[in-house]
């Protein structure tokens, strides 16, 4: 009864945590209480609430990763009697749906003493955050903030460079995959008035080269900086200026620069410059950067001085053959984590591979993508014999076929793999027994991408009778692998027995009423977050138990339905995106909690596809044959004259070849006036006429990021031309 510390987190108690809860009623001297990541149920959560409101004393609450929802609140208000608490973890807890921001603003502004608070991936947006950073006003001692994985925009940028200004022990600041674009000037600005700030994450964040001043002077403010994560951003040729300012900072341990859209050659020289100065550096992220070989090959060489390297990640740089012999160099006994894919090595492969025989330490490996010859199955499967601590091994896009059979021996002979991406390396019906030992021997495994390969039903039977042995599953991709509705039994199973799945990819497969079976064991799953069965000749009986599916996973962010007939079921298409927040179409990261709907040749009528936009969506595509809207990333769609969720980031409108009626061309682009961030418009063949390019002037005039703006093949003339170029 004078227990003071219970950390009990990632494991997977379940409903065992409200026998233990009930127990710890009886205690009032706790400190500190750990349930992070256990599959906490609804029943379990007012025994824990009461649990803590006995506890007044308590110092640290960690529940984050229960996917709790709407029973957040019974959380909330046991914590609304004490003052006492200085860490508050509800990271992946959807707290944004039964609008909790306010309650826990009430939590947060009770404790004065709070140091760390940990919200990411809640789905919260920018009026959540301006109410809890209100609350964290009284507070003057926070040490960590993570609001990653949020719906963060530039009008929640003032609330958090108060939170700043306020709270000058703040060493970590994480505030990754958001879109707080322009508003990280502010944020920049607040950072200035700080020096003890250890790690700064503005990952993903659609920030370009207008916020490049700020964040440098934030760097050169803060010189004992130990994290920088800038990558998945726009910042362009100005990363150089990013990596100069760092030239006096002797400490960084970790630098994300990924994907910046660099096109100067000059970053290879300062990088060169800052590894110098930095010999402590563990992690070097500079993938899509357009390094080519030259700069691989003087990056590779200053690396040389360092000697605590662990991860390093040069996917998509254009690395060839003769770049990868620089590379070799730098495998060194302390590197656990390579990342090359996207490069096109060829034979290169097998100069990376005898590299890494010498290493004994290897987490994780990346040669997707990277048109691999044969020859490198064998010298990989030494790699993987030396380096039994291998948890990640992704092969994807490389044509390895029968070759296999070394690596697949090789990877029986571990025992904590977790990640393993076999997507079309040409393997058949043969590789399943071996693909099956590999499963058999790593019970750990989270992660399987068997997709696009000849597997077959009878292949991915004797797969599927292995993976309903595992606990731990959380992705399963096995779309475009030729199996049936034979296969529907075993994949329940495999759902039933991995409560923890969160993808489950099975498209392009003839499961027909086999899919039936397989979608309703879906409605167990409490965290699922992806779900792909396009191409499955879809029933009405399917669009019902979707609704199902949409209704009980609040995590649910992709539902992928590809080539499906609806004129006939139009209500039953409402009723599952009615239950979910909102419609997302995307290609790479999925930053907000959304659902993304890819539906192809829908026959819905024209005239009901309003009923869709007063909906609360975000995004979505109905496409019309071949000449459907073009969805990617963060673009938003335009169809019938209606725009939806204006106030949303938007960055891209293609509509090109729709050829839309002359009036509906002007309405739509009188519905762009509301929209100040578009960087890309494209109209082509739209019947765009003079009356119509008034409407798009008015929104020139207002938009001054505008990149590009394609009008081919329309019916402008002089006067409408004028307008425009004006």
């Amino acid at each position: 009864t004078g227990l003071k510390e219970l950390y009990l987190g990632v494991n997977r108690l379940q409903m065992g945590v409200k026998e233990v809860a009930a127990a710890l009623k009886g205690i009032t001297s706790l400190r500190v209480l750990d349930f992070e990541d256990n599959e906490m149920p609804k029943e379990a959560v007012y025994e824990l609430s009461a649990a803590i409101s006995a506890n007044v004393s308590l110092q640290q609450l960690w529940l984050g990763s229960n996917h709790l929802g709407p029973s957040t609140l019974v959380i909330l208000n046991a914590l609304k009697s004490i003052s006492t608490l200085k860490t508050l973890d509800l990271n992946g807890n959807e707290i944004k749906h039964l609008q909790l921001a306010p309650e826990l603003a009430v939590v947060v502004s009770k404790n004065r003493f709070l140091e760390n608070l940990y919200l990411e991936g809640n789905y919260l947006k920018s009026d959540d955050i301006i109410v809890i950073a209100q609350s964290l006003k009284v507070t003057s001692c926070l040490k960590q903030i993570n609001m990653r994985r949020n719906k963060l925009t530039e009008m929640a940028a003032e609330g958090l460079a108060s939170v700043i200004c306020s709270n000058h022990t703040l060493h970590s600041l994480y505030l990754g995959m958001n879109q707080l674009q322009l508003g990280v000037i502010k944020i920049g600005r607040a950072l200035k008035t700080t020096s003890s700030l250890k790690v700064l994450d503005l990952e993903a964040n659609g920030l370009s080269e207008h916020v490049t001043d700020d964040i440098i002077a934030a760097i050169v403010a803060n010189d004992s900086l130990e994290k920088l994560w800038l990558g998945m951003n726009h910042l362009g040729s100005s990363v150089v200026a990013v990596v100069n300012s760092l030239q006096e900072n002797s400490s960084l341990k970790e630098l994300d620069i990924n994907y910046n859209r660099n096109t100067s050659q000059q970053l290879a020289s300062e990088l060169c410059s800052f590894v110098a100065n930095n010999p402590s550096l563990e992690v070097l992220f500079l993938a899509g950067n357009n390094l080519k070989v030259d700069g691989i090959q003087k990056i590779a060489q200053s690396l040389q001085t360092t000697n605590k390297l662990k991860c390093i990640n040069f996917q998509c740089n254009k690395i060839t053959k003769k770049g990868v012999e620089a590379l070799a160099s730098i495998c060194k006994p302390t590197l656990e984590e390579l990342y090359l894919g996207g490069n096109p090595l060829q034979s290169g492969g097998i100069i990376i591979a005898n590299a890494l025989k010498c290493l004994s330490s290897l987490k994780v490996i990346d040669l997707e993508d990277c048109n691999l010859s044969k020859e490198v199955c064998e010298e990989l499967g030494i790699v993987i014999c030396r380096n039994c601590s291998l948890e990640k091994l992704w092969l994807n896009n490389n044509h390895l076929g029968s070759s296999m059979a070394s690596v697949f021996e090789a990877l029986g002979n571990l025992h904590c793999l977790k990640d393993l991406t076999l997507k079309n390396i040409g393997i058949s019906e043969l590789a399943a027994d071996s693909i099956a030992a590999v499963i058999n021997s790593n019970p750990a495994l989270e992660s399987l991408s068997i997709s696009e390969n000849g597997l077959k039903s009878s292949g991915f039977m004797k797969i599927a009778c292995t993976l309903k042995l595992l606990s731990s599953l959380k992705s399963l991709y096995a779309y475009g692998t030729s199996i049936t509705g034979t296969v529907s039994q075993e994949l329940m199973c495999v759902i039933k027995n991995n409560p923890l799945l969160e993808v489950l990819a099975l498209g392009e497969n003839p499961l027909d009423t086999g899919l039936l079976q397989v979608a309703q064991s879906c409605n167990s799953l409490k965290g699922l977050k992806l779900l792909e069965i396009s191409c499955n000749n879809l029933s009405p009986e399917h669009l019902t138990n979707l609704a199902s599916i949409v209704s009980v996973n609040y995590s649910l962010e992709s539902l992928l339905l590809g080539s499906v007939t609806l004129s006939v079921n139009e209500s039953l298409f409402l009723n599952i995106f009615g239950v979910a927040e909102c419609i997302y179409s995307a290609t790479d990261q999925n930053y907000h909690r959304c659902l993304r709907a890819e539906m192809f040749n829908c026959e819905l009528l024209r005239n009901q596809t309003t009923k869709l936009f007063l909906l609360n969506y975000d995004r979505m595509c109905l496409g019309y044959g071949y000449e459907s809207v073009y969805i990617s990333y963060q673009y938003v769609d335009v169809l019938d004259g209606n725009l939806w969720n204006e106030n949303g980031f938007k960055m891209t409108v293609q509509l090109a070849k729709q050829k839309l009626s002359k009036i509906n061309s002007k309405a739509m682009l009188s519905s762009l006036h509301v929209i100040k961030t578009l960087k890309v418009i494209s109209l082509e063949n739209n019947n765009i006429n003079e009356d119509a390019s008034s409407e798009l002037a008015g929104h020139l005039h207002c938009n001054n990021v505008l990149e590009q703006l394609w009008l081919r093949g329309n019916e402008l003339h002089d006067k409408g031309a004028s307008l425009v170029l004006r």
